[in-house]
């Protein structure tokens, strides 16, 4: 069952502890543009030798990300990858699911 559906509260931003949170929420995700994601499968981290990198359409010079490309074959890795995960997790209560590990960087 759902929980009930709720609006998200009002921000202020001119109260100084909401513009402070946003203002460094921005800051961390402009520490972070430029970097190199990894093609992610299962619990994988590949790099592959073809990138591409994603720009700010508003601001040409500014790099968002390098991207791996992926290829057919990865692809179809990903799909057997989420197949075999969906085999447990369809079986898994919502807190259950909730507590699964989920593939991080190592």
């Amino acid at each position: 069952m759902l929980p009930e559906f709720k609006n998200e509260p009002v921000l202020d931003f001119a109260q100084e502890s909401t513009h402070r949170k946003q203002r460094d929420a921005l800051e961390l995700v402009q520490s972070q543009l430029g970097r190199e994601y990894d093609l992610i499968i299962g619990d994988q981290h590949l790099k592959v030798s073809t990138k591409f990198t994603s720009i700010n359409p508003s601001k040409r010079s500014e790099v968002i990300g390098v991207f791996q490309e992926g290829m057919p074959e990865h692809a179809a890795r990903a799909v057997e990858a989420a197949y075999e995960t969906y085999q447990t997790w369809k079986r898994a209560s919502a807190q259950g699911r909730k507590r699964m590990p989920t593939p991080r960087k190592p």
